[in-house]
């Protein structure tokens, strides 16, 4: 992996255990791409929508 790629990877794990904050666009961008939703989004069982943005989940 080239040094771009690898700081796009380490701001994407990042990104996904919500340490960064991240705008709806670029979650949705993030979740069309395969990155997991940051981990403070409570994702609803049946059609994977966010119920509940937890901001003490962090």
């Amino acid at each position: 992996m080239t040094d771009q790629q690898n700081e796009a990877d380490r701001i994407a794990k990042l990104n996904a255990a919500g340490v960064i904050p991240m705008t709806a666009e670029e979650i949705l961008a993030g979740t069309q791409a395969g990155i997991p939703r940051p981990s403070f989004l409570k994702d609803h069982e049946d059609d994977g929508t966010v119920d509940v943005v937890d901001p003490h989940a962090r």
